[in-house]
């Protein structure tokens, strides 16, 4: 290649030359210049494009921000915290949210304190949570020392904002590298229904990490962080959710009473190729009173289901019934659809029910029956329990109808 450009170099010079020959150079005949300037496998460099067009080109990678003096953490609920739903009170090792923690490419962030906060609603709501501790989601391994109750003091400092408890994390040296999510687990121990001295049930809670936990603009931050490269303190970007006064990222809320429910099909419950019949099983299903720390019952007021099927509507009245335990038992509630009615959702009240009591540590079974007579073949029918089928009380709070994320059963279909 330095020959190449030498030998153009001379040639240049021969063209133009009024200097004598150095030492290390040859005289070329003109010919030879002429020759080079006409021959057509010679390459034409492009002229050099303008900076202020390479400032547009759509094909540049923008590079980053080579000015950012730290890194940037943003705090917001995790897509694995858990959904709305009714917890036990006594319960151990619960889960009631999860929060993502992301460092920017810019620098690994180390974190020293977090502030965990719960908004609560109900007598002694704030005793409810005991025990708290933060677990790393990826390891396992807890994060900082458990918190025994929430308070209202951080850092020598009474926050003053109503509804919120806090538990504080100190001392930490969890760290987030540049450019990765983690998740923060939250798990906790509830209270029971006695240690507490409750009188009521249905306390709510909601996990939360404010953007301020005194809710003062800029100050009393929930995480402070630092940046391992830059070594200045971190500011989180919190994502806060807009349904709530205090800015902060949220979890959902849970309810707390001192019984539980879980409702399932049974193992054996019907389903597939079916003859019209005057008393059919279309549904069979057990709700379970889990155990509970004062083995206290839970009551069943009523419960309803929904149908959707494609069988004409109705000549004559036909009547669903449900049982409790077999069929040779009293029916707990007759559901009439009326001739012409479509069969579809049940609306039975609980003045309409026969009440059922369920001791803790135990199930029933109930069967729902229904007189499919008018099915004509190829017809088909679908049986479910939605959310808020199942009525219920802890023996202090009635009419309730949380039941975690059991509910809705999925559909069960016949074919005539």
């Amino acid at each position: 290649m330095r020959a190449i450009l030498t030998l153009i170099a001379t040639l240049a010079i021969a063209g133009c030359r009024t200097q004598p020959l150095g030492p290390n150079q040859i005289e070329l005949p003109d010919m030879i210049v002429a020759d080079l300037k006409s021959t057509p496998d010679l390459v034409v460099l492009p002229d050099l494009t303008p900076l202020a067009d390479l400032a547009s080109h759509p094909d540049l990678i923008a590079l980053p921000d080579l000015m950012a003096t730290s890194g940037v953490l943003t705090v917001k609920a995790s897509s694995e915290t858990a959904a709305s739903t009714n917890y036990l009170m006594g319960m151990l090792d619960q889960h009631p949210g999860v929060f993502t923690l992301c460092a920017d490419p810019f620098e690994d962030i180390r974190i020293s304190q977090i502030v965990l906060s719960f908004w609560h609603n109900g007598e002694g709501a704030s005793k409810l949570p005991t025990n708290i501790r933060l677990t790393d989601w990826d390891t396992g391994k807890p994060i900082g020392q458990s918190v025994a109750q929430l308070g209202t003091v951080v850092n020598g400092k009474n926050t003053m904002l109503p509804q919120y408890g806090h538990a504080v994390f100190e001392g930490l040296t969890h760290s987030i590298p540049r450019g990765i999510c983690k998740d923060v687990v939250i798990e906790v121990d509830f209270a029971t229904y006695e240690a507490g001295g409750f009188t009521t049930t249905g306390q709510q809670i909601v996990p939360a990490i404010l953007a301020s936990y005194s809710n003062t603009l800029g100050k009393d931050l929930s995480i402070t962080a630092v940046g391992l490269t830059s070594g200045r303190t971190i500011t989180p970007t919190v994502v806060t959710n807009p349904n709530w006064k205090v800015p902060g990222a949220y979890g959902n809320m849970g309810t707390l009473y001192r019984t539980k429910l879980i409702t399932s099909w049974a193992a054996d419950t019907p389903a597939g190729k079916a003859s019209p019949n005057g008393g059919q099983i279309t549904g069979k299903l057990v709700v379970t009173n889990l155990a509970n720390s004062g083995t206290y019952p839970s009551t069943i007021e009523t419960l309803n289901v929904n149908l959707a099927t494609n069988i004409k509507p109705l000549a004559t009245p036909r009547v669903l019934t449900i049982y409790k335990d077999s069929l040779a038992t009293a029916p707990l509630t007759m559901y009439v659809f009326k001739p012409g009615q479509m069969f579809g959702a049940t609306a039975i009240k609980p003045a309409d029910f026969s009440d059922v009591m369920i001791a803790s540590g135990t199930s029933k079974t109930f069967y729902v029956t229904l007189d499919t007579s008018e099915a004509k073949g190829g017809d088909s029918l679908s049986i479910q329990v939605n959310s808020g089928g199942v009525e219920w009380s802890d023996g202090v709070s009635q009419d309730l109808s949380a039941m975690g994320s059991d509910l809705p059963l999925a559909w069960k279909t016949f074919v005539y």
